[in-house]
């Protein structure tokens, strides 16, 4: 995978330091992370953090342990407080932007402009709903689906279909969540595939033998199935590609033994979350795993929302990955001052004018490292279209070809 650089939203700003947004490379794993984590200092008030969606409008909705929360980019609100104050264990989102949220006493509501809207529904189980965000899922241009004990059930107006599991040749549905089209229902034994208009069709089975379990599917595009399976109880996870009934392996390398909760895939990184890590699986390189020490909270709900940013909810709060494949550049990674004025782009190289002086950083097959300029510039960086770039340095004129500056002229 390449990289790509946030480069106009860097350009004259002072005291910041660089944001490249580069992904595979060998050294990835020792740059810094742009994280935000929110908690009850921040009005989410008493996690855990159980259910996440982002809306039509672009807010994202928190399910947690102390209701229904509300993130504009700015606020997180409490949402409807008077009406929904029990634990808030999933969300749904149609295409058509209707949203709703499923409490742990078996509610389900509708989200309005200025708060919820009780769902009449007469045949779900009250108390027996689990804490798990694999409850909701709505049929793209379909209905919504709502596991309910053994059955599931698709909520078309004034006609409601029950699916127990013989309609799953005796597998015990375990949960829904969102395809490419239709909805994914997970089993004790596979993966199936229903809609308003079919009958259920299996996508996968899964090893019996191994006790092997899907615990989370995605679809990035039709025909092409992402799952994670927890292996028995003391495995290590797995994630396969399904195409045609068949899987392959994403994870040959083995992950460490975890509880393997949910997925997601930003711009051809997988992101898998457990209970203890959250690993980052790319073609060709070994997994990468931020746990503890890399500032990661616990494993709880995914949500990749519409801007590529990736959201983990945890035991602790929420924790929010600005384009996850971000990477920090201060001192620590080679720049004379993280008081960057000026970054541009010559070729392949990254120009970076700061106020102790000029630098570059350049990839390499080991990854991407910072390089001493032996002339000094703290001027803009302005890029040409043939793919060189120019600055000043003193009273001369420099130009820039990928990672080599010569003077051109005084």
């Amino acid at each position: 995978m390449g990289a790509r650089f946030a480069l106009p939203r860097l350009a004259g700003l002072g005291a910041l330091s660089v944001v490249v947004l580069a992904a595979g490379t060998a050294d990835a794993a020792a740059q810094e992370r742009v994280v935000r984590s929110f908690g009850p200092a921040d009005g989410l008030l008493v996690p855990p953090v159980w259910s996440l969606a982002q809306d039509s409008v672009g807010f994202i909705w928190i399910g947690a342990e102390s209701g229904l929360f509300r993130f504009d980019g700015a606020e997180i609100r409490r949402w409807a407080p008077n009406d929904l104050r029990d634990l808030v264990m999933d969300l749904a989102v149609s295409a058509e932007g209707r949203a709703v949220a499923l409490s742990v006493e078996g509610r389900l509501y509708d989200l309005t402009s200025s708060g919820v809207r009780e769902v009449d529904l007469p045949w779900m189980p009250v108390n027996t709903a689990r804490r798990s965000g694999r409850v909701l899922a709505f049929e793209p241009g379909g209905p919504l689906w709502v596991q309910a004990g053994d059955s599931i059930w698709g909520l078309d107006p004034g006609a409601p279909r029950a699916l127990n599991r013989g309609a799953f040749q005796g597998e015990l549905p375990r949960g829904v969540v969102k395809a490419a089209s239709g909805v994914f229902v997970l089993t004790d034994r596979g993966l199936w595939r229903v809609s308003r208009d079919a009958e259920p069709r299996r996508v996968w089975q899964v090893d019996v033998a191994r006790r092997e379990v899907v615990t989370w599917a995605v679809e990035p595009e039709p025909g092409r199935v992402l799952a994670l399976l927890n292996v028995g109880a003391t495995q290590a996870p797995r994630v396969v590609e399904i195409r045609d009934g068949v899987a392959r392996d994403l994870s040959p390398a083995i992950l460490p033994q975890a509880r393997a909760i949910a997925l997601v895939e930003i711009h051809g990184t997988v992101w898998a979350v457990m209970d203890r890590y959250l690993a980052a699986l790319r073609d060709g390189a070994p997994p990468e795993l931020l746990a503890a020490g890399e500032g990661f909270e616990s494993g709880g709900p995914l949500l990749a929302d519409r801007e590529g940013s990736l959201w983990v909810g945890s035991y602790v709060g929420l924790q929010h990955y600005p384009e996850p494949d971000t990477r920090l550049w201060t001192e620590r990674q080679g720049l004379p001052s993280r008081h960057t004025r000026f970054v541009g782009r010559s070729g392949a190289a990254i120009w970076v004018m700061t106020w102790a002086g000029p630098t570059v950083i350049e990839a390499s097959d080991q990854g991407w490292a910072a390089r001493d300029v032996p002339w000094d510039s703290r001027s803009p960086v302005c890029a040409a279209a043939t793919g060189t770039a120019w600055t000043a340095s003193g009273e001369a004129l420099m130009r820039l070809d990928g990672v080599a500056a010569r003077e051109v002229m005084e």
